[in-house]
């Protein structure tokens, strides 16, 4: 994480880094200092991401949903954002795990005060919509990373090939572009050596980098919505 968080400063790129409640409670003092940086914002992503994975297995036996019915996924929310508190904030944007969330999800993230969700991936215009009352919703726009592994290294070149491809495209239309980009799969594509080839074509094409929130006021200032912050 920290060479993830280095690279994105020495390109003087504002990011969201997206963690579990978990892993924000094993690593306080790491999670108190990127919640003082302003260039980086946190955001919530279940609490032990889907684990034990028998249980939402049954979940989605029982009522179609992975994440489970609305009693546990509230619980396992409010558990997250208990994990947060303990480094003095509250998130006020989330990515469900696996992309698993459902409008159970959007209802209590808008119950709970978060203004955006980023689970869905798709190359859409505009990439921010509305999701549920003051909730709104940023699409991923890129393809994902999930699939690079440490033993697939053809894979690997084959994924880093495909997504440069379309990364050129798309900038060569202007496109706005949401990128869902690991520390952990970054390091294992080629030591973060792609990652920072990343940001270096889109600040030599003078990309403006903002985070996940910023985008959602954006997207309402352009539409004259007043922006609560």
């Amino acid at each position: 994480m920290q060479e993830y968080v280095e690279i994105l400063l020495s390109f003087n790129s504002k990011a969201t880094i997206f963690s579990t409640g978990k892993c924000v409670r094993k690593n306080k003092c790491v999670f108190k200092s990127l919640a003082k940086n302003e260039m980086i914002e946190l955001g919530g992503h279940t609490y032990t991401a889907f684990r034990p994975r028998i249980l939402h297995f049954a979940f989605h036996a029982i009522s179609k949903s992975y994440y489970g019915p609305r009693f546990y996924q509230r619980w396992d929310i409010e558990r997250c954002l208990s994990a947060f508190e303990e480094i003095g904030m509250k998130p006020k944007v989330w990515r469900t795990h696996a992309y698993a969330g459902d409008k159970i999800t959007y209802s209590i993230l808008n119950a709970l005060g978060f203004i955006a969700v980023s689970d869905k991936r798709q190359l859409c215009t505009p990439i921010v919509k509305k999701e549920c009352g003051n909730l709104y919703h940023v699409y991923i726009t890129m393809p994902a990373d999930e699939e690079i592994s440490p033993r697939a290294l053809k894979q690997n070149e084959e994924w880093k090939t495909r997504f440069l491809r379309a990364m050129r495209s798309e900038i060569e239309k202007g496109a706005d572009i949401v990128f869902n980009l690991h520390p952990k799969r970054m390091k294992m594509l080629d030591d973060f050596e792609t990652f920072a080839q990343i940001l270096k074509e889109l600040k030599r094409k003078n990309y403006k980098f903002l985070k996940i929130s910023e985008m959602v006021e954006e997207f309402k200032l352009k539409r004259g919505f007043q922006v609560k912050t």
